[in-house]
């Protein structure tokens, strides 16, 4: 079976995590490309200002802390991930 994904993008930015994720499966689609690049933020990739900067720097259960609402939006509104 065919599955449609798309980029999960800004929508969680811009609506929030539950809207955004449930305007996803609203629309139709099954899965999603899930945008991480939040974890570094455009302007310290432009300033290449890293260290100490990054998400993925902290420890574990702080990064599942951080993504544990996307997690379960993403969940309730059944959608899989296709590519992150």
């Amino acid at each position: 079976m065919m599955k449609l994904s798309m980029q999960s993008g800004d929508l969680p930015l811009q609506f929030g995590v539950e809207r955004g994720y449930a305007l996803i499966r609203e629309a139709g689609f099954d899965g999603i490309d899930w945008s991480l690049d939040h974890a570094i933020s455009p302007s310290t990739v432009r300033k290449l200002d890293y260290k100490g900067n990054c998400l993925f720097e902290k420890s574990l259960d702080e990064i599942l802390s951080y993504y544990e609402p996307s997690l379960k939006a993403i969940r309730r509104e059944g959608l899989t991930f296709c590519q992150a």
